[in-house]
């Protein structure tokens, strides 16, 4: 066999050589390129030459394959920290850095883009293996129950002697074990052993309301012996052979309340059941361990913002469908417990409040995960503020319906998010003022005297000479309308610092500006001199009248958001930086 490969190879060679020598070299070249066997491509091998720049490999491309190759070398460990970047300069690292994150951003970008292509697919494909999930569980339910019972029949079927299953009579004396021998075979051992069994084919075959009335058969019929001889063995074993049954029974009506495809009715009647087998805090404790169980399946169900686009449509969209799934199954829990537990509701309403309590708290952990954090910017206030009026209007419709008072736990976990991002927005608007304000002061220096016309008498006018004021109440009205949806004592104070820090931040923007302009003489360039009075004007119009309609918007649901005192101060002060006596 070797010889004969040789042989073939020489063949080839040979004839290769031949076509060189007649000039078909273009030929040659491709014939041998198809005639040798296929190898495989060299392994790349990092340089010192390769990360002496700091950059990663670039294998000749720009394109995505670039991109794959270089990351290629990170997920089969071809880098090494130490050996590769050991003796990189400064610039050297700042450069793999840059090209580090330049590959991140790409990449992002690549995934970013292939969701937003394919996500509505995906939300159909969902829905259907949604499905498909729901009926692989119930034939799992299914299988799982045949079997047992199956199982149950069997072992109750299986000869045996019911006497020593119950009674250890090794371990007593031989006495007693005559009496209990006796016992057994009269007519109240024929008629107990009777009812085990039949309670034993109940429990396999999940008929609960038939195990229950064999168990309270038992009971009584256990309660008959201990009045006789409640220290026998019999009597003991007796009751522990019911203990064992009593908490299957229990674990069986549990299982039944968890069961995804469970109607209220099934889940009730469960209820009610398991309140005559272990007692009704265990009982209400099992139906709203279940409830969660369910809630929790459905809320893992919604696609979250991130996963969607992580636009502001997207989150609002995921608020409200978790405040819709949370509310409601609140109150489906609390009318369960009135129609299980009608004459002990009353009593049981704190334990349904507390868990309440805890349901809320937990789908606002969830709001602000999912919904709340990719709005935490400047720009966020309004998406933010809609996610919690979502989640409040729900709150509230619940409160009307069914008397849980739920709000105080909402505006104590949602107040701070909302906070933040309004604290964001006064401080760009600060910023952004102040800056408007030099641009105007500039450009009022920059001017010829006389320029602007007469003196401005009224709001268009003064915009016109000093357009950040526009600028400044635009923003003021802004948010107080975003604001205005949210709850609570809180919103005046909030709104009355915001509102106060944004005027403050203004007139000291106006004060900087012009002392930027003011001369050795201490006067201003004639552009500014002379609308030294229509820019005093502007700003005490935004103190004096803007502001008190602002508050007047929110009379009678906060407090007044016009910190008179502090204005006053504020134009106070920017008339002395002016040169002026009075704000007048």
């Amino acid at each position: 066999m070797e010889d004969r490969k040789k042989k073939t190879l020489a063949g080839k060679t040979k004839r290769i050589m031949e076509q060189i020598k007649k000039g078909s070299t273009s030929r040659t070249k491709s014939t041998a390129l198809e005639e040798m066997p296929p190898q495989k491509p060299p392994k790349h091998r990092r340089g010192k030459s390769e990360w002496a720049s700091g950059q990663l490999p670039s294998y000749g491309r720009d394109d995505a394959g670039g991109r794959v190759n270089q990351i290629t070398l990170f997920e089969r460990g071809q880098v090494d920290i130490e050996a590769d970047l050991k003796g990189l300069s400064e610039k050297g690292i700042d450069n793999l850095r840059a090209d580090l994150a330049k590959t991140d951003a790409e990449c992002e970008e690549e995934i970013r883009k292939a969701v937003y292509d394919h996500y509505q697919h995906f939300i159909g494909v969902t829905q259907g293996i949604m499905q498909l999930g729901g009926e692989l569980q119930q034939l799992h339910n299914l299988l799982n129950n045949n079997s047992a019972m199956v199982a149950a029949l069997k072992s109750v079927a299986t000869p045996a002697n019911t006497t020593s299953r119950l009674l250890p009579l090794s371990q007593l004396r031989d006495e007693e074990s005559a009496a209990e021998a006796a016992w057994m075979a009269g007519p109240e051992g024929t008629k107990w052993t009777e009812t085990v069994e039949e309670m034993d084919v109940a429990i396999a075959e999940r008929r609960p309301s038939e195990a229950l009335h064999l168990l309270r058969r038992a009971d009584r019929t256990l309660a008959k012996l201990q009045g006789l001889d409640a220290l026998s063995s019999r009597t003991m074993g007796q009751k522990a052979a019911l203990d064992r049954r009593r908490t299957q029974l229990i674990a069986m009506l549990e299982a039944q309340m968890e069961e995804p495809g469970a109607g209220v009715a099934e889940v009730r009647a469960a209820a009610q059941l398991l309140s005559h087998a272990a007692g009704k805090a265990r009982a209400l404790r099992a139906m709203l361990d279940a409830h969660t169980a369910r809630l929790s399946h459905a809320q893992q169900q919604l696609l979250k913002p991130q996963n969607s686009g992580g636009g502001a449509a997207e989150g609002l969209d995921y608020a409200g469908a978790l405040a819709q799934q949370a509310f409601a199954t609140i109150a489906a829990a609390a009318e369960d417990v009135a129609a299980v537990f009608q004459k002990d509701a009353p009593e049981l309403g704190a334990v349904l409040l507390v868990w309440s309590l805890h349901e809320a708290e937990r789908f606002c952990t969830l709001i602000k995960r999912n919904a709340l954090s990719p709005f935490a910017a400047p720009a966020g206030l309004a998406p933010t503020v809609g996610c919690c009026q979502l989640a409040m209007t729900q709150c509230v419709a619940l409160e009307q319906s069914h008397g849980l008072m739920l709000a105080p736990r909402l505006v104590r976990d949602l107040w701070p998010a909302c906070e933040q991002v309004l604290q964001r927005r006064v401080r760009k608007t600060c910023e952004a003022g102040a800056a408007s304000a030099a641009a105007d002061l500039d450009a009022a220096a920059a001017r010829a005297p006389g320029a602007m016309g007469s003196a401005p008498s009224d709001w268009s006018g003064l915009t016109r000479l000093l357009p950040s004021a526009d600028f400044i109440l635009d923003e003021l009205q802004d948010i107080v309308t975003l604001m205005r949806p949210m709850p609570g004592p809180r919103l005046g104070f909030i709104l009355k610092r915001a509102l106060s820090e944004i005027f403050a931040a203004y007139t000291l923007g106006l004060s900087a500006a012009f002392a930027r302009h003011k001369r050795s003489d201490g006067r201003f360039p004639p552009g500014l001199d002379e609308m030294l009075e229509g820019i005093m004007e502007a700003v005490t119009l935004l103190a004096e009248k803007f502001m008190p309609q602002l508050a007047a918007s929110l009379q009678g649901r906060c407090e007044s958001i016009c910190d008179g005192p502090h204005l006053d101060s504020c134009i106070t002060s920017l008339a002395e930086s002016l040169g002026m006596t009075s704000a007048g």
